[in-house]
């Protein structure tokens, strides 16, 4: 997007700048700057990854779920809005200075519902939220607050909700663009032990209340530069086809020639963090610059299936059937259609993963970590939310959700 002048144009509102997972790896390295020195005898015992790099992991937003989400959240002023907007071809057709009068006029915390009302009102013109995004996401390319604020905006409507457990595997990724010192003191800044999974955990608690928020603008900028792209050029970028990325991105291959948005490399992982936008919502994900998933064919069709397999598939999603906490372990029964991965998040827990050959049903035992453990034993009690994410060797990612009470 070509920068607009920022001097006399009336800001939109911004929102709340709740934090959440997305905001975590892009916010880590300013903290280092921080870091006090301890010494490495009196630090955790920390494990670094084997081999830091990126997997495919991603999350949907629905144009419904966007329906709420602060019109602040989009990062631009109301001039530039407006500019923006009017790439939507009803809305360019009407006279000069129209959406800056309408922008103008808004309330604070207006929500994107709320902004289509308003235009509706005042010009009789019917635009759809994923119009709105369709134009919105793009003009991040070369301008971090876009995609910053646009980023804080969508972690605060993911916060609480089954699709956390989705977020926290774009988490990980994320945090391997950060180098092993970067790791190490980032968890002798915190008294962290364990594993990044522990790292992320406690990191998260922390977002969640609104702390660990330095600036994040310019840390974007220092991962590198956001390009505008499609779902089609994004696939072309990282050397794989519309299909495969279509599946490491938990999407049908039908919408990709619909997806407009931005791409931004992770550090050195060669991993890409994409947000793309279609008319059904917003996607954002990462996936490493070699697609994973290349077993499709050269016409980006998925390779065929058997009819018990399609069965699965269309009406399988992840179950739990069961969860017992026994001391400071959570064990749950999870039933899942297919082959896949599943994957355990939760505040204040370790994350857990298992891989699945068959459609089946499975336990997993999920520990507190020890500042859940010490949470636990301070307030006589623990209330976490577990969310369960499923991603299947084909297919969207599905998901689901329970109340784990830990004493």
């Amino acid at each position: 997007m070509s920068p607009h002048p920022r001097t006399k144009s009336r800001a939109v509102p911004a929102a709340p700048r709740r934090a959440g997972l997305w905001l975590l790896s892009l916010s880590v390295a300013a903290l280092l700057v921080a870091v006090p020195s301890a010494s490495a005898a009196s630090a955790p015992s920390f494990t670094l990854p084997s081999a830091p790099g990126v997997t495919p992991a991603s999350v949907t937003v629905s144009s419904g779920d966007l329906a709420n989400l602060d019109v602040g959240a989009l990062g631009l002023e109301s001039g530039q809005l407006a500019s923006v907007l009017a790439r939507i071809p009803a809305l360019g057709a009407l006279p000069a200075g129209t959406l800056e009068t309408v922008l103008g006029a808004l309330p604070a915390n207006t929500p994107l519902s709320g902004l289509l009302t308003a235009i509706e009102t005042a010009t009789g013109v019917k635009i759809t939220i994923g119009e709105v995004t369709q134009v919105v996401v793009p003009a991040a390319a070369g301008d971090p607050s876009v995609l910053t604020n646009l980023l804080a905006g969508l972690a605060s409507q993911l916060e609480g909700t089954p699709q956390g457990a989705q977020l926290a595997q774009v988490l990980e990724n994320l945090l391997g663009g950060l180098s092993a010192e970067q790791l190490q003191q980032l968890a002798k800044q915190f008294g962290i032990g364990g594993d990044v999974a522990e790292l992320a955990s406690v990191l998260e608690q922390k977002l969640a209340k609104g702390e660990l928020l330095p600036a994040l603008e310019s840390l974007l900028a220092q991962l590198g530069t956001s390009l505008a792209t499609t779902g089609q050029q994004l696939a072309g970028t990282l050397g794989t086809t519309p299909a495969a990325l279509a599946h490491d991105l938990g999407l049908p291959e039908s919408v990709m020639n619909t997806l407009s948005g931005v791409e931004t490399p992770i550090g050195g992982t060669g991993g890409t963090l994409a947000a793309l936008a279609g008319k059904e919502g917003v996607t954002v994900g990462t996936v490493p610059r070699t697609s994973t998933t290349n077993n499709y064919t050269t016409n980006n069709n998925y390779p065929a299936t058997s009819a018990a397999g399609k069965k699965a598939a269309a009406g399988g999603k992840v179950k739990i059937l069961s969860h017992k906490v026994k001391g400071h372990t959570l064990t749950l029964t999870v039933k899942t259609p297919s082959a896949g991965l599943i994957t355990v998040t939760a505040a204040h827990a370790k994350r857990v993963s298992k891989k699945v050959a068959k459609a089946t049903t499975t336990t997993l035992k999920v520990p507190l970590t020890k500042a859940g453990i010490a949470s636990a034993k301070r307030h006589h009690k623990l209330n976490v939310k577990v969310g369960v994410a499923f991603k299947p060797t084909s297919g969207a990612v599905s998901s689901a959700v329970t109340q784990a009470h830990f004493r």
